[in-house]
């Protein structure tokens, strides 16, 4: 009767949790804390209990089903309590492991109207990222985007700000998008932290050259006119800054600073 019930309950969890557009365990990497995300945060870890329990009633009412000649070591299978426990240990960790997506937080898609160019600069060393995103917009305004993190790291400050180009920047930002410098990398379909202990890495985006992928660059490689662009536009009187608290529930792993 347990399991027939533990059945019955799962294909509305498979609807509501275990497609590839959503999971539960994304509304973790939700920034902030107001009550309306105090609620989500709260149903996303309540959803992860239950799924957690019906895995568990699912696997000790199947393993309470087993033939008692079963046997593992004097005692049979069916009378094991452990067996149960692991299941259920490695279906959580193979659900967090495959649902947690690169993406920083539950949205599909952020960007009302992309940028034109989007350059990223990721500085490791150790533990330790120092990330700079600068995007450029037509009309010649950018955003800068700054962190320091780590990983095994929840939860960490960004600080955002906004400008305006010179006449000067505006032309070079438009030459950059019309006839883009060749670049020695390889095209990503989503960040990936660097591997090595220390490591300097470029992430550049450019409307209309490759599409909606970043282009993995080694810092020897970096046209001048790319890190001039980069460097100088984060120089410029700023017209406002601000604070926000990212989180990654995969600590560092999952955290994708392109999107």
């Amino acid at each position: 009767m347990a399991l027939i019930g533990a059945l019955l309950v799962w294909p509305y969890f498979r609807l509501a949790e275990f497609n590839r557009y959503f999971s539960s365990w994304v509304l973790f990497n939700v920034p902030g804390v107001s009550p309306d995300q105090r609620t989500e945060l709260f149903f996303a870890a309540l959803t992860v209990v239950a799924i957690s329990a019906l895995v568990a009633a699912t696997a000790y009412s199947a393993l309470r089903l087993t033939p008692r000649i079963w046997l593992i070591g004097k005692l049979s299978l069916r009378d094991r309590v452990w067996p149960g426990f692991v299941i259920t240990f490695m279906f959580v960790v193979i659900w967090y492991l495959k649902t947690v997506t690169p993406y920083q937080i539950p949205i599909y898609d952020l960007h009302g109207v992309r940028p034109i160019v989007s350059i990223l600069h990721v500085e490791k060393h150790g533990l330790q990222f120092r990330e700079t995103n600068v995007a450029f917009y037509r009309d010649g305004e950018f955003y800068v985007a700054h962190d320091n993190h780590r990983l095994f790291q929840y939860s960490f400050q960004r600080s955002w700000a906004k400008g305006e180009l010179t006449e000067d920047y505006f032309r070079l930002l438009h030459e950059l998008a019309n006839s883009p410098p060749e670049f020695i990398g390889s095209d990503v379909s989503s960040y990936v932290p660097p591997h090595s202990w220390n490591a300097d890495r470029w992430f550049v985006f450019i409307e209309g050259r490759a599409g909606r992928k970043p282009v993995n660059v080694e810092a020897s490689t970096m046209p001048d006119e790319v890190v001039s662009l980069f460097y100088e536009a984060q120089k410029l009187p700023l017209e406002w800054t601000e604070q926000d608290t990212m989180r990654d529930v995969c600590l560092g792993f999952c955290y994708d600073p392109t999107y």
